[in-house]
């Protein structure tokens, strides 16, 4: 029963991922364009209500969960109202994040690259970032962990020692959420054999070929859902109890990390869910992105929610009563609190803590001048720069 409910869930992720490719074929595909297509630019064609007609959304590549889910969101924007979006998928943080840098496209399905730029850490420390001015759409959640095979003699995280472990080229929200993973056994990427493997997708097939152990991806990525379908998969054991040593492990490395039950996608049962990693997986935008436009998008998304609910195991998670509204990390968007407001999900607490992010933003904007004209005077170098900002910068 578990395999045939997952070849069900092949054929929607094969399904909204053709016709996501079918959207993207009207744009150039690659991420680092001009905004000429003016894809949700000020500028682009509007329809009777001042949305625009077209839309460029940066995504997760090809073969990833967050590549379906939004493939089904796009499909259902289109068929309700006619909007045109093109997806641009990258299997990098920088390269998800350089549309938006770029004025390419004003959104982003985002992953942890979000967090670290605002913050201008990780890759995005660098002299060519620094921290970016962003604002969470929709935060929806998602669950992660690591898959091996059926057959594998692995069963908790604190098997993977001496297994080889991926780590995927300029992806840090990946990255990171692995080293969380060997922290929840006791290891370090010191008791584990590193394979860099170029893209986060690529993961299901570097597991198939015996390239690396252990898979750390999300249940509905349509690569790993075909892997389950061939071979067979299953799923690290992880403690339900977020105040166990395990987990205090965990949240030493992400602290956003927070053990849930899941049962839908790859290897699952709705009958026997387990337990997963939740994190927030948002939609993202540049601050300076329109109000109206953002609150459109959001009740379009809302309206629309019967359509494509269904279409992934993840997509269940963008209906407004499945979504946080917690703000973590990153403030919300203008747009997005008035929705909120409206549909009485938003509290003066929650104002509080999103003004002081946005504040937060505001003063690392401000160190971010002070240090980088302070490295220039001190002729630190462009590959020196990065920890020179980490150490001096507020925490």
């Amino acid at each position: 029963m578990r395999k045939m409910k997952s070849f069900k869930w092949l054929l929607s992720c094969i399904a909204v991922i053709m016709i996501a490719a079918g959207c993207s074929s009207q744009g150039s595909s690659g991420g680092t364009d001009s905004g000429s297509n003016n894809s949700g630019s000020n500028n682009a064609p509007k329809d009777e209500s001042g949305f625009p007609q077209q839309l460029a959304v940066s995504v997760y590549d090809v073969g990833s969960s967050g590549y379906a889910e939004f493939s089904a969101v796009a499909n259902a924007l289109t068929s309700e109202y006619g909007t045109q979006i093109r997806l641009i998928p990258s299997g990098t943080g920088v390269g998800r994040m350089i549309p938006m840098k770029d004025g390419v496209t004003p959104f982003g399905r985002l992953g942890d690259e979000y967090q670290f730029a605002y913050r201008g850490e990780q890759e995005f420390a660098t002299m060519d970032w620094g921290p970016q001015d962003l604002r969470v759409v929709w935060q929806t959640m998602t669950h992660i962990n690591g898959a091996v095979l059926e057959d594998s003699d692995i069963k908790t995280p604190a098997d993977l020692k001496g297994k080889k472990i991926p780590y995927i080229t300029a992806n840090a929200s990946i990255n990171t959420k692995v080293e969380a993973v060997l922290a929840a056994g006791g290891l370090t990427w010191d008791d584990v054999e590193r394979v860099e493997l170029t893209s986060y997708a690529t993961q299901a097939d570097a597991l198939k070929q015996g390239q690396t152990d252990m898979a750390l991806m999300l249940p509905g990525a349509s690569s790993l859902i075909e892997l389950d379908e061939m071979q067979g998969i299953r799923w690290l054991e992880l403690s339900d109890d977020v105040n166990s040593e395990e987990w205090k492990n965990v949240q030493k490395v992400v602290p956003w990390l927070v053990p849930d039950e899941w049962s839908v996608g790859a290897g699952l049962s709705k009958d026997e869910p387990l337990t997963f990693m939740a994190y927030p997986y948002p939609l993202v935008s540049r601050a300076d992105v329109d109000e109206e436009v953002v609150y459109e998008l959001i009740k379009r998304l809302d309206n629309t929610i019967d359509q494509y609910k269904d279409a992934t195991p993840g997509n269940i998670q963008w209906a407004k009563d499945r979504v946080n509204t917690t703000p973590l990390g990153v403030p919300f968007h203008e747009g997005t609190i008035r929705f909120l407001e409206e549909e009485g999900m938003w509290s003066e607490e929650q104002t509080t803590q999103n003004n002081e992010l946005i504040e937060y933003g505001k003063s690392l904007k401000e160190e971010w001048e002070k240090i980088t004209a302070e490295a220039e005077e001190q002729n630190i170098s462009k590959d020196d720069f990065p920890q020179y900002w980490l150490e001096n910068k507020s925490k």
